[in-house]
């Protein structure tokens, strides 16, 4: 009798340490999916908002250079629409919280060279210096839009 109540308090030990094990599997997938999920939409968001930095870099540049040549003040007080700036340094700001979300070191790193070389195009001494920069920003952007393209494909 002593023998059978060993066995029964055995089997339920068992039982409850072998559903513990299964639980604690089941949770730490559960973080890992969710883990993959945000970092999926956050290489979204940030092709987005790359995208977005590209694209507001060259309007930007192009309505600044166009102000220069229309006007006799030049280039140094030749600035793009106060709404066009506004959505630049937005977008650019979004671009680095996103960022800071990033865990592959190298996806962070192109999109850092991206929103570093858009910095430099509008921060431009000169027209020259701001269309080579701003060709660099989408140079820089198709390579990371392409990088994270293929790092997102790897998740699936």
């Amino acid at each position: 009798m002593m023998w059978a109540a060993l066995v029964t308090l055995g089997g339920v030990a068992l039982g409850w340490f072998l559903n513990e094990i299964t639980r604690a599997r089941t949770a730490r997938a559960e973080i890992a999916r969710r883990r993959s999920d945000f970092q999926r939409e956050t290489l979204l968001e940030l092709q987005d908002v790359l995208n977005e930095v590209t694209h507001l870099t060259v309007t930007l540049t192009e309505e600044r250079i166009d102000k220069a040549r229309i006007t006799s003040e030049g280039w140094a007080s030749a600035f793009a629409s106060e709404e066009v700036q506004e959505a630049h340094r937005a977008a650019y700001r979004r671009g680095y919280i996103l960022l800071s979300r990033v865990q592959d070191d190298r996806l962070r790193e192109l999109g850092s060279e991206v929103l570093y070389r858009a910095s430099a195009a509008v921060g431009a001494a000169d027209p020259t210096a701001a269309g080579v920069e701003r060709s660099a920003t989408a140079d820089r952007a198709l390579v990371a839009l392409t990088a994270i393209g293929d790092h997102l494909r790897g998740l699936l």
